[in-house]
Protein backbone atom coordinates (compact mmCIF):
# COMPACT_ATOMS: atom_id res chain seq x y z
CA UNK A 1 0.00 0.00 0.00
CA UNK A 2 1.46 3.40 -1.05
CA UNK A 3 1.73 6.06 1.65
CA UNK A 4 3.27 8.79 -0.55
CA UNK A 5 2.07 10.66 -3.62
CA UNK A 6 4.04 11.12 -6.84
CA UNK A 7 5.92 14.10 -5.33
CA UNK A 8 7.06 12.07 -2.33
CA UNK A 9 4.68 13.66 0.18
CA UNK A 10 2.64 11.56 2.59
CA UNK A 11 -0.94 10.97 1.52
CA UNK A 12 -3.65 12.77 3.45
CA UNK A 13 -4.37 10.89 6.67
CA UNK A 14 -1.22 8.74 6.40
CA UNK A 15 1.61 9.26 8.85
CA UNK A 16 5.30 8.85 8.27
CA UNK A 17 5.37 7.06 11.63
CA UNK A 18 2.28 4.79 11.80
CA UNK A 19 3.49 2.97 14.94
CA UNK A 20 3.87 6.21 16.91
CA UNK A 21 6.72 7.49 19.01
CA UNK A 22 9.15 4.70 19.91
CA UNK A 23 9.39 3.62 23.56
CA UNK A 24 12.12 5.49 25.43
CA UNK A 25 12.34 8.34 22.93
CA UNK A 26 12.03 10.80 25.81
CA UNK A 27 15.05 9.30 27.53
CA UNK A 28 17.81 10.91 25.50
CA UNK A 29 20.88 11.86 27.58
CA UNK A 30 20.00 15.55 27.42
CA UNK A 31 16.40 14.89 28.52
CA UNK A 32 17.65 12.85 31.48
CA UNK A 33 20.12 15.59 32.44
CA UNK A 34 17.40 18.27 32.22
CA UNK A 35 15.13 16.23 34.53
CA UNK A 36 17.96 15.75 37.04
CA UNK A 37 18.81 19.47 36.98
CA UNK A 38 15.13 20.30 37.55
CA UNK A 39 15.02 17.84 40.45
CA UNK A 40 18.27 19.01 42.12
CA UNK A 41 18.54 22.57 40.82
CA UNK A 42 18.48 24.30 44.21
CA UNK A 43 21.23 22.10 45.64
CA UNK A 44 23.35 22.56 42.49
CA UNK A 45 23.08 26.34 42.65
CA UNK A 46 23.92 26.36 46.36
CA UNK A 47 27.01 24.20 45.69
CA UNK A 48 28.06 26.50 42.84
CA UNK A 49 27.75 29.55 45.09
CA UNK A 50 29.67 27.77 47.87
CA UNK A 51 32.46 26.88 45.42
CA UNK A 52 32.65 30.47 44.19
CA UNK A 53 32.85 31.75 47.77
CA UNK A 54 35.67 29.29 48.45
CA UNK A 55 37.69 30.80 45.62
CA UNK A 56 36.79 28.58 42.67
CA UNK A 57 37.31 31.05 39.80
CA UNK A 58 35.44 28.89 37.28
CA UNK A 59 32.37 28.81 39.52
CA UNK A 60 32.61 32.57 40.09
CA UNK A 61 32.89 33.40 36.39
CA UNK A 62 30.09 30.96 35.53
CA UNK A 63 27.78 32.63 38.05
CA UNK A 64 28.69 36.15 36.96
CA UNK A 65 28.37 35.27 33.29
CA UNK A 66 24.86 33.91 33.72
CA UNK A 67 23.46 36.05 36.50
CA UNK A 68 24.92 39.51 36.05
CA UNK A 69 23.89 41.36 32.89
CA UNK A 70 26.68 42.21 30.49
CA UNK A 71 27.88 45.78 30.77
CA UNK A 72 26.57 47.83 27.90
CA UNK A 73 27.64 51.29 27.11
CA UNK A 74 24.81 53.68 27.77
CA UNK A 75 24.81 57.35 27.04
CA UNK A 76 23.43 59.61 29.71
CA UNK A 77 20.11 61.18 28.84
CA UNK A 78 20.61 64.34 26.85
CA UNK A 79 18.35 67.08 25.63
CA UNK A 80 18.21 67.65 21.88
CA UNK A 81 15.79 70.12 20.40
CA UNK A 82 13.95 68.33 17.59
CA UNK A 83 11.98 71.41 16.59
CA UNK A 84 12.81 73.63 13.69
CA UNK A 85 14.03 73.03 10.17
CA UNK A 86 14.98 69.46 9.37
CA UNK A 87 18.52 70.48 8.43
CA UNK A 88 19.01 72.21 11.78
CA UNK A 89 17.72 69.12 13.61
CA UNK A 90 20.02 66.90 11.50
CA UNK A 91 22.98 69.13 12.38
CA UNK A 92 22.16 68.96 16.11
CA UNK A 93 21.85 65.16 15.93
CA UNK A 94 25.16 64.80 14.09
CA UNK A 95 26.86 67.03 16.65
CA UNK A 96 25.51 64.86 19.47
CA UNK A 97 26.81 61.73 17.72
CA UNK A 98 30.24 63.22 17.04
CA UNK A 99 30.55 64.25 20.71
CA UNK A 100 29.69 60.71 21.79
CA UNK A 101 26.46 61.78 23.48
CA UNK A 102 24.13 59.89 21.15
CA UNK A 103 24.40 56.49 19.47
CA UNK A 104 24.46 56.69 15.66
CA UNK A 105 21.51 54.26 15.49
CA UNK A 106 19.43 56.47 17.76
CA UNK A 107 20.32 59.56 15.73
CA UNK A 108 19.30 57.73 12.56
CA UNK A 109 15.93 56.80 14.04
CA UNK A 110 15.31 60.34 15.27
CA UNK A 111 16.36 61.78 11.92
CA UNK A 112 13.98 59.43 10.16
CA UNK A 113 11.14 60.60 12.41
CA UNK A 114 11.99 64.23 11.74
CA UNK A 115 12.24 63.62 8.01
CA UNK A 116 8.84 61.88 7.90
CA UNK A 117 7.21 64.59 9.98
CA UNK A 118 8.43 67.27 7.57
CA UNK A 119 7.84 65.56 4.22
CA UNK A 120 7.38 68.12 1.49
CA UNK A 121 8.29 71.09 3.65
CA UNK A 122 12.03 71.23 2.97
CA UNK A 123 15.03 69.18 1.94
CA UNK A 124 17.72 67.86 4.23
CA UNK A 125 21.40 67.56 3.35
CA UNK A 126 22.27 64.14 4.70
CA UNK A 127 25.85 63.44 5.72
CA UNK A 128 28.21 62.12 3.10
CA UNK A 129 29.86 58.72 3.32
CA UNK A 130 33.07 60.41 4.41
CA UNK A 131 31.26 62.21 7.24
CA UNK A 132 29.59 58.97 8.33
CA UNK A 133 32.94 57.16 8.19
CA UNK A 134 34.50 59.86 10.36
CA UNK A 135 31.65 59.57 12.88
CA UNK A 136 32.04 55.79 12.90
CA UNK A 137 35.79 56.00 13.48
CA UNK A 138 35.24 58.51 16.28
CA UNK A 139 32.69 56.21 17.93
CA UNK A 140 35.07 53.24 17.62
CA UNK A 141 37.91 55.21 19.25
CA UNK A 142 35.63 56.24 22.12
CA UNK A 143 34.43 52.63 22.58
CA UNK A 144 38.02 51.36 22.63
CA UNK A 145 38.96 54.01 25.19
CA UNK A 146 35.99 53.01 27.35
CA UNK A 147 36.86 49.33 26.99
CA UNK A 148 40.43 50.05 28.10
CA UNK A 149 39.16 52.09 31.07
CA UNK A 150 36.94 49.17 32.14
CA UNK A 151 39.84 46.73 31.76
CA UNK A 152 42.07 49.02 33.83
CA UNK A 153 39.37 49.11 36.53
CA UNK A 154 39.17 45.30 36.51
CA UNK A 155 42.95 44.94 36.71
CA UNK A 156 43.10 47.45 39.57
CA UNK A 157 40.36 45.61 41.47
CA UNK A 158 37.85 48.47 41.21
CA UNK A 159 35.47 46.36 39.14
CA UNK A 160 34.58 42.67 39.05
CA UNK A 161 35.02 40.98 35.71
CA UNK A 162 36.88 38.33 33.81
CA UNK A 163 40.39 39.56 33.04
CA UNK A 164 41.36 39.53 29.38
CA UNK A 165 44.67 38.09 28.33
Amino acid sequence: MTTRDTKGRFLKGRSGNPNGKPFGAGNSPSAVIRREIAKHGDALVKQLIKSAKEGNQDALFWLLDRLVPKLKSEAAPIQIDLKGAAQEVADRLLTAVSEGNLAPETAGELLSLVRHSQIGTESVNFPTDAELDALYESAIRKAETEQQRIQDDINAGRRIGAPTH
